[in-house]
């Protein structure tokens, strides 16, 4: 079967053999493939110990890519990142390791970042200029080739040198201090500067306006998670047409009251942001 899908071109699963004693089960982790020095790097994540107690963890497991594969538990130098899950880690160009960024423990959320040096098997604090990303959690952390101002004006150059790639941090769940908001900002780490720096975007990947004036196209505004919410079942009085004479005041009772708002805040917003003029759906 497999030497039929290999003939085709397609795709085929295999679970290979490997030596060693791997890393008890866990979720939330990550698993980088360092080609260069031939292994796969597994930090963090959260489930259970070998005695079965839960656990997040800070360990960092290499996994040999060549045949026999075997697993190895590395004592790493360096100053490690604490316990975590729900990281992202990003293969830097050039060997330069594998960067850790963000990710939580116990309600709390980081944006400091780490870099492992597989070969060396050292960890490395970056302390970074500029105004790093809100600490966070579920992001996407993207290895991105920026052409140069060079590279502009030569029509088919090529990009390889790590002073044109950046690291792009795209939304997430987390936010500063205390707060907590599903995020759709971006952020670009400048791996020649290691400095951050906040992007203009025009369109977010999920409609998130509050201005009261702004109503999204139709088919981008997600179905609300809660069929039975009842902010969204509880219509207020509509808003009057420009020229038309002043609306009447609206009964006593007839507004949403404050409780089902938070109804909706805990069950719906993040995932089912509504937009569209206040009267209508309010300001969400």
């Amino acid at each position: 079967m497999a030497a039929q899908a290999k003939r085709l071109g397609e795709v085929s699963w295999a679970q290979p053999q490997t030596k060693g004693e791997g890393p008890s089960p866990r979720a939330g982790h990550t698993l980088t493939v360092d080609p260069k020095a031939g292994k796969a790097v597994l930090f963090g994540g959260s489930g259970v110990t070998a005695d079965g107690a839960p656990a997040v963890f800070n360990e960092t497991w290499l996994l040999s890519t060549a045949e026999p594969m075997a697993w190895e538990k590395a004592g790493a130098k360096g100053d490690a990142p604490s316990p975590r899950w729900r990281h992202t880690a990003t293969l830097l160009p050039d060997d330069g390791g594998v960067l850790i960024f963000g990710g939580l423990h116990r309600g709390r959320r980081f944006n400091d970042t780490h870099v492992f040096h597989t070969e060396r098997k050292e960890w490395e604090i970056r302390e970074c200029s500029g105004s790093a990303p809100p600490p966070r959690s579920h992001h996407t952390a993207s290895l991105v080739a920026v052409p140069s101002e060079e590279a502009d004006a030569e029509e088919g150059a090529e990009v390889t040198t790590a002073s044109e790639q950046k690291i792009f941090i795209i939304g997430g769940y987390g936010g500063a201090g205390t707060t907590r908001d599903f995020l759709s900002d971006l952020h670009m780490l400048d791996l020649a500067t290691w400095s951050w720096t906040k992007a203009r975007h025009s369109a977010a990947p999920y409609a998130t306006a509050r201005s009261q004036s702004t109503r999204a196209p139709r088919d981008r505004v997600p179905r609300p998670m809660r069929a039975n919410c009842p902010w969204l079942r509880c219509r207020p009085p509509p808003v009057p047409s420009p020229g038309r004479e002043r609306a009447r005041q609206p009964a006593k009772g007839s507004v949403r009251p404050h409780c089902l708002r938070v109804w909706h805040d805990h069950h719906c917003a993040g995932r089912s942001r509504l937009v569209g003029r206040q009267g209508l759906h309010g300001p969400l």
